[in-house]
């Protein structure tokens, strides 16, 4: 709920009954709610009297606002970890990554601070964020292939497409694998092979691509030979025709 001191009129604003720690900025509430079995921060706007989900992954609590950014403590990697969302440019960035614990986060205008277990003691850190702040880039696995099916044995070359990717890890689906980012391949025996590239870049997880190469038995060349050997018996039986 919140309160108006000039018309002395109190409004509630969830009713799903789980919703706790709010903290407010003009006209905007923030606050995290364990609706539908998750805790996730939501945003009421009282002069449009609407409400949005912030977070998504309901790991989400203790958020703090001001302006257009909302800082809060998130648990979604197995760390509590602080995080903070740009309403104006609906960015989201991580500003920190350690498994110490930190709690109750604040923000005022380009300071954030929060408490910290870290050392195993628990003090007091702040940072400082710009407006020009990069976005958490997530791996995204791509790639593609010279040639998706042949006969045996298929050479293939493989060209990486992924973004925001350090490290590669192929399986051609044969047992064998590379770590290259751009690999060629020979398959030797005929089959159906699922390629799996996984990319990560350490810090924001890892994603997985597959696709399909289908390799032929080599087809049985015809002698030359045996070739010449059709051709004069055709010769012969046309000439023998003719006369």
């Amino acid at each position: 709920m919140f309160y108006d001191l000039s018309t002395h009129k109190k409004t509630q604003i969830t009713t799903d009954g789980s919703a706790a720690h709010p903290a407010i900025y003009e006209d905007r509430i923030v606050y995290y709610d364990w609706r539908n079995g998750s805790c996730d921060i939501y945003m009421y706007n009282i002069s449009t009297s609407t409400e949005t989900r912030v977070t998504t992954n309901g790991s989400a609590q203790d958020p703090a606002i001001y302006g257009d950014r909302i800082v809060w403590v998130d648990g979604r990697d197995g760390n509590s970890d602080i995080y903070v969302y740009d309403l104006s440019t609906h960015k989201e960035i991580q500003i920190t990554n350690s498994e110490s614990s930190k709690e109750f986060p604040a923000i005022y205008e380009n300071k954030i601070v929060w408490e910290d277990s870290f050392n195993g003691s628990s003090n007091i850190y702040m940072c400082n964020i710009s407006g020009d702040e990069p976005e958490i880039k997530t791996p995204v696995a791509n790639f593609s292939s010279n040639v998706t099916e042949g006969h045996a044995p298929l050479s293939v070359k493989f060209t990486d497409l992924s973004e925001n990717a350090t490290a590669w890890n192929w399986n051609f689906g044969d047992g064998n694998n590379s770590t290259k980012r751009n690999p060629v391949h020979t398959y030797s025996v005929a089959g159906k092979y699922t390629v799996r590239l996984a990319v990560n870049n350490n810090e924001n997880g890892t994603d997985i691509k597959t696709s399909e190469i289908k390799v032929q038995t080599t087809p049985r060349e015809t002698p030359c030979g045996f070739n010449l050997l059709i051709l004069g018996i055709i010769a012969l039986y046309l000439f023998r025709k003719s006369t």
